[in-house]
């Protein structure tokens, strides 16, 4: 009863072209979404989604990549400026290079180095301070640490001659709004 009062309303033939349109289209969105389904593509690119790395995994990809590459800035990325200053003249990309042909003779050439996050667990906030409080005292810092978390990894080192997986597990902290690596166990 309401549909014929709003087809009268707005007018016969020009609401039964609006209807054949709307059920098109419906049938269209239909097709596409059962073909999405089917072929296993989801909205909003979710598969996309999962093979970002989480911004906490940042500063051991810079570290893991910066061994694999020798390259001492991308290494010393990893960690907090008071840090890295800190070391900067002990981590050159001379030593990195020493270290870095020291495993090709363990590993052989086209060495490589991967990780995967094993397993993540949240840092308290009690011991979020109590990190802060140690910056404070040993480097003279005054930061702030919004978040935390402990990072298990299985690192995989490659070369033509020999492979080895290692598990390892990191701290790292958002500091000032960049994660990086901070363990001073």
């Amino acid at each position: 009863m309401l549909f014929y009062k709003v087809n009268k309303f707005i007018g016969g033939k020009r609401m039964l072209k609006n209807k054949r349109l709307f059920k098109s289209i419906a049938i269209l969105a239909i097709i596409v979404f059962s073909m999405f389904m089917l072929t296993g593509c989801e909205f909003g690119s979710k598969k996309e989604e999962e093979k970002k790395k989480e911004a906490y995994e940042e500063p051991i990809s810079n570290l893991v990549k910066g061994l694999e590459e020798a390259n001492s800035q991308k290494f010393l990325s990893a960690f907090p400026s008071f840090i890295s200053d800190y070391v900067k003249d002990v981590f050159t990309d001379d030593y990195m290079k020493e270290v870095l042909n020291q495993s090709k003779e363990t590993y052989g050439e086209n060495l490589t180095m991967n990780y995967t996050v094993t397993k993540t667990e949240d840092i308290s906030k009690e011991n979020l301070e109590s990190q802060q409080q140690q910056i404070k005292e040993l480097y003279g810092k005054e930061i702030t640490i919004s978040n935390g978390k402990k990072v298990e990894v299985e690192i995989v080192t490659k070369g033509d001659a020999k492979e080895d997986k290692d598990t390892d597990s990191f701290e790292v902290y958002e500091i000032d709004g960049k994660w990086c690596i901070i363990d001073f166990n």
